[in-house]
């Protein structure tokens, strides 16, 4: 199980992070038809705990009243056209009612029910989701395609619970699924490329397996490769030798190997697209990592990947950018793959804590 070192020491490093400036409502992205609209809110729950070691969207002091978040909402929607897919979200579970209260989601919801935007998604935390908060969001919402986005990051329990830190039962998660698909949504799953202490080919084969899961239950993988962001116990992890960036060629290794007919399917998000330009950092993210030869051949790769929605012609894509062969970046990571050494996520696992008592346990 987790020691207990990991949640201090991460409850420690965010305390240095400052707070959002006071006149933040939303935080947007663009890409395609798709539309993000973060409702930023106070601090959420897991990050308070000290779970989520590689989380972090930014901290408000206190939550917007209804009317200045849709006021801004309606403002932002003005003037992007074009919006097939919204997503609603805040920085944490926008379902989770210590975040952004009920009174002030519903009256969000209503207000996007009321644009012409086809498909509405909502990202939560599976624990903040009920029979009747679904009840509830379908009646606001009837005419329109739901989707309700989870965090997963990985399938396996272990990793979980060492890891992740975020309160995720595999099991429980899984009904979960089931209860939302009852009520017509669809589920996308968010899952991790690039969990700590694991080789490439552990980190490959976590990610397939998860990505695998997802599908056999009916549910739209979306796949982040890791970014490693200021103010977290990753970053801390990054600064002291103990985490490497994931390579961009490892995503699209991942995403070939997903069966060809499943790649509509797939979502991938944070592949160095995007920042958080919260609050003025000393430090910014980190993002996945090749050389300069072939990142500009991988950025277009993804702009054509996260157009094409075509399983096929994203496969042919997948085909032409894994023939790139004017640098050794995809060839040094399938020898990273290829090696058989035995696994020592343990004994990197247990080399890191003892680190960080070294170095917190006076602080904590």
């Amino acid at each position: 199980m987790v020691d207990s070192i990991l949640i201090k020491a991460n409850k420690y490093i965010k305390n240095s992070r400052p707070y959002l400036p006071e006149d933040t409502i939303c935080d947007t992205f663009r890409n395609n038809s798709f539309m993000e609209l973060a409702f930023m809110s106070k601090r959420c729950p897991n990050d308070a705990c000290g779970a989520c070691i590689m989380c972090d969207y930014g901290v408000l002091q206190g939550e917007k009243s209804a009317s200045v978040y849709i006021a801004e909402m309606n403002k932002i929607l003005d003037k992007e056209k074009g919006i097939e897919y919204l997503l609603i979200c805040t920085n944490g579970s926008i379902l989770n009612p210590n975040q952004i209260s009920e009174e002030t989601l519903y009256k969000i919801l209503k207000a996007a029910a009321n644009t012409d935007i086809p498909h509405i998604i909502i990202e939560a935390h599976y624990n903040d989701i009920s029979e009747q908060k679904l009840a509830n969001i379908k009646q606001i919402m009837p005419d329109k395609n739901l989707t309700l986005e989870l965090g997963l990051e990985t399938v396996s329990q272990y990793y979980q619970d060492t890891l992740i830190m975020k309160h995720i039962n595999i099991a429980n998660f899984d009904k979960t699924i089931s209860m939302i698909q009852n009520y017509k949504f669809n589920v996308d799953i968010n899952i991790l490329l690039g969990l700590p202490f694991l080789s490439a080919k552990e980190q490959f084969d976590e990610t397939l397996k998860t990505v695998e899961w997802t599908l056999e239950r009916g549910c739209n993988p979306v796949i982040f490769p890791v970014n490693i962001k200021p103010y977290t116990l990753l970053m801390h992890m990054y600064k002291n030798s103990f985490y490497t960036p994931v390579s961009h060629w490892l995503l699209i290794l991942l995403l070939d190997a997903v069966e060809a007919e499943q790649l509509s399917k797939i979502t991938i998000a944070y592949y160095g697209n995007r920042t958080e330009d919260y609050y003025d950092m000393a430090e910014q993210p980190i993002f996945p990592g090749c050389c300069e030869v072939c990142q500009a051949p991988i950025e277009i790769f993804y702009a054509e990947f996260c157009k094409e929605e075509n399983s096929i012609k994203r496969k042919n894509l997948l085909q032409n950018i894994l023939a790139f062969k004017q640098c050794d970046c995809l060839s040094d990571l399938k020898n990273q793959i290829n090696q058989t050494a035995k696994s020592n996520f343990h004994e990197r696992y247990a080399s890191y804590t003892r680190f960080l008592h070294k170095e917190f346990d006076a602080h904590i």
